[in-house]
């Protein structure tokens, strides 16, 4: 299975999608997709899956008899507050921007999905804290990229470059994700306070 997607992506990213920004006018050259790019993408994401297996023990303890409902209402809540703090931080105070309904809406779909599957397989304990704090900053980084232009619906969109994604927005994400994770961890559905 595993082969079959690294077949699938690779083939994807060599011949039928620019790799790039798309107000960018290069694609990136095979040094970045072949050697970085590859062992970032699989490398980091195996040790990423293997970290999680690891911990499964762990978690099943203290997942055990909390209901999924009370889970989802968490993440939801914990969502609510980490994209609130993300329109003050980031897009206020960095950007002074409003981006639009649209797009606050678009994050709050992804952090909540991502935040309900962390939480239920990862937790919020330190080392889940952190690294749910900085794959949700990634995450929204990454969409950024492509799905999220500032400007929308009633302006021109406008594709942020590097240099705006990577020294702007991910750390203006990362201390909304971090602030708001560690408001919520002290209300986890699981009764207990994790460390």
């Amino acid at each position: 299975m595993i082969a079959i997607q690294a077949l699938t992506l690779e083939v994807y990213y060599e011949f039928l999608s620019p790799v790039g920004l798309p107000q960018e006018p290069f694609w990136l050259s095979h040094y970045d997709i072949w050697t970085t790019g590859y062992l970032v993408h699989y490398l980091a994401g195996f040790l990423l899956a293997l970290w999680i297996w690891r911990r499964r023990v762990h978690i099943k303890e203290i997942m055990e008899g909390i209901k999924p409902r009370k889970i989802a209402v968490f993440s939801l809540i914990t969502a609510v507050i980490i994209l609130l703090l993300d329109g003050l931080i980031t897009q206020a105070f960095i950007f002074g921007v409003y981006p639009g309904f649209t797009f606050f809406l678009q994050r709050l779909i992804l952090a909540f999905v991502f935040l309900f599957l962390w939480n239920s397989y990862v937790g919020l304990d330190t080392k889940g804290l952190l690294s749910g704090a900085v794959l949700l900053s990634l995450l929204w980084l990454t969409y950024n990229m492509y799905l999220g232009p500032l400007g929308l619906p009633r302006n021109t969109p406008i594709y942020l470059g590097y240099n705006e994604l990577w020294f702007m927005t991910f750390p203006g994400a990362l201390a909304s994700a971090l602030i708001g994770l560690l408001i919520t961890r002290r209300f986890t559905p699981m009764g207990e306070k994790l460390s």
